[in-house]
């Protein structure tokens, strides 16, 4: 997505977001943590901190070789590279 960055105050809810997908995360709660980062990424798909640990989540709940592929070419289909 190109254009402006949205103004940050503007976005303390995601950070938010942000926050309790990773609470979750840390704590085992995988399946929920990838919800809140999808959720998350909706809103602002630039935000890359939340690509990264949307793949760390989705490993853990299928920890095989082939979710690392699944989550890189997801993450660059989003970002148009």
């Amino acid at each position: 997505t190109e254009g402006p960055l949205p103004d940050p105050k503007s976005q303390l809810h995601v950070l938010e977001g942000l926050k309790v997908a990773v609470e979750d995360f840390t704590k085992g709660r995988y399946e929920r943590a990838v919800e809140g980062f999808e959720s998350v990424l909706k809103e602002q798909p630039r935000l890359i901190d939340a690509w990264e640990h949307l793949g760390q989540a989705q490993m853990a709940l299928a920890p095989n070789y082939a979710w690392r592929w699944i989550w890189v070419f997801t993450a660059l289909m989003r970002l148009n590279w």
